[in-house]
């Protein structure tokens, strides 16, 4: 990713060989966060490349003065595209939670505590995904959310909190057969 989000975005307005550094820049970043909130890395990707499409076709809409607000409008547009191929596809939806579901039903399957996430984090708003997602999977501050959503960071944490609370009972119910397993063998 990006080493100093504080410095200014290339030249206003930015050419082709700058939305292509900006590209290379956040990929991974944008990559990463889509297969978290989508959990198949195909559709990610696919995911992914409607995001840096959008980005390039809305590039003059960028108002920002640095790298730190370019990743706050690219966050909000990859955001929003998933969200939308969620209830897009709502049907599709259905069929990624069926197989998760699936995934977490076979005891030694390694993605097992994940597709168990995954469900977990489908019982959630699409705001608190978002703001799991920025924080836990990304490894955003609250700070650096906050200005993401547009939001105090107070405001951030309480619903993040908000959301782990609620989040607990369905993981303890989901990998409750693990847990007791890890007990048993003393790990």
């Amino acid at each position: 990713m990006v080493d100093d989000l504080e410095s200014p975005v290339l030249a206003t307005p930015l050419d082709a060989a700058a939305v292509g550094e900006l590209y290379d820049a956040f990929y991974d970043t944008i990559y990463r966060y889509c297969l978290r909130r989508l959990y198949f890395y195909y559709i990610a990707e696919d995911a992914v490349s409607e995001i840096f499409l959008t980005m390039a076709r809305r590039i003059g809409e960028f108002r920002g003065k640095k790298l730190r607000d370019f990743r706050a409008w690219l966050y909000v547009i990859a955001a929003n595209h998933v969200n939308q191929l969620i209830r897009r596809k709502f049907r599709d939806k259905r069929l990624l939670d069926t197989l998760a579901q699936q995934t977490t039903q076979r005891q030694h399957d390694p993605r097992r505590r994940w597709a168990a996430l995954y469900q977990a984090l489908l019982t959630l708003d699409e705001q608190q995904q978002h703001l799991l997602t920025l924080r836990f999977f990304q490894g955003l501050s609250h700070d650096e959310i906050a200005h993401i959503v547009g939001k105090r960071a107070g405001t951030v944490r309480v619903t993040i909190h908000r959301a782990l609370k609620r989040l607990r009972p369905v993981l303890q119910h989901a990998l409750d057969d693990e847990y007791v397993w890890e007990e048993t063998n003393g790990l």
